[in-house]
């Protein structure tokens, strides 16, 4: 794709793995708490930033859960401390 408009360099852009434009020019993928992707198109997670993690695969909101600190996902998604219990740096205590 075309995206900077200067015909000397034609297509430069591919809108189907570039982050800064992901699908269309200017479309730039930002991902919470992780490192985006671009892949068919489509913004993603490449990797989430440590102490989180994508427990809902929503690449919308990135990975969205802390798990040094979630007691229902604690030091890894689906990981619940259980009644009374705290998670503290990634371990139930």
């Amino acid at each position: 794709m075309d995206c900077n408009g200067n015909a000397v360099d034609g297509c430069e852009t591919n809108i189907t793995i570039d982050t800064n434009n992901c699908g269309a020019c200017g479309k730039v993928c930002a991902v919470a708490n992780s490192t985006p992707r671009c892949a068919s198109g489509t913004c993603g997670v490449a990797s989430c930033n440590g102490g989180y993690a994508d427990c809902n695969a929503n690449a919308a909101d990135g990975c969205e859960t802390n798990i040094t600190s979630d007691t229902n996902n604690c030091g890894r998604c689906g990981n619940f401390c259980g009644m009374g219990k705290a998670c503290v740096g990634g371990t139930c205590q």
